[in-house]
C-alpha cells in the first residue's frame, strides 16, 4: 500500500460519507502511511465531554480496502480539540477532502 493509494480511498470514502450524511459540513484527512484517518464535522454530532477525540476504527472492505480510523466532531470542535494521540499529527496537517459550504473539494 502507498500513501497515494490510500488517500485516493480516502477521498471516495469522505466523498460517500459526505454525500450521505446531510448534516457533514466538511471532512479532513490526515495523510498516513498505514490507515485512512479522517475527522468529520458533523452539525448534529454531540461535543466530547473529555478533552479527546475519539475514533472510531473499521476494518478494510470492499471498496476501502485499508482499516479507517474516522473522528465525529461538533463544528465547535474543529480545530481546536486535540487529535488523537496515536495518531501523532496536529490540525495544520489537515487536508479538506470533502467541503459542502464551498463545494466537494475531492
Amino acid at each position: 500500500m502507498t500513501r497515494p493509494e490510500i488517500e485516493s480511498a480516502a477521498r471516495r470514502l469522505a466523498q460517500a460519507n459526505g454525500r450521505a450524511e446531510t448534516s457533514i459540513s466538511k471532512i479532513y484527512w490526515f495523510p498516513d502511511d498505514t490507515e485512512i484517518r479522517l475527522v468529520e464535522v458533523d452539525e448534529e454530532s454531540i461535543k466530547s465531554e473529555d478533552e479527546a477525540l475519539h475514533p472510531f476504527y473499521f476494518s478494510p472492505v470492499e471498496g476501502v480496502p485499508y482499516p479507517s480510523g474516522i473522528v465525529l466532531i461538533h463544528p465547535d470542535e474543529e480545530g481546536v480539540k486535540p487529535l488523537p494521540v496515536e495518531w501523532r499529527v496536529d490540525w495544520k496537517q489537515a487536508r479538506v477532502l470533502f467541503d459542502r459550504k464551498s463545494g466537494e473539494v475531492a
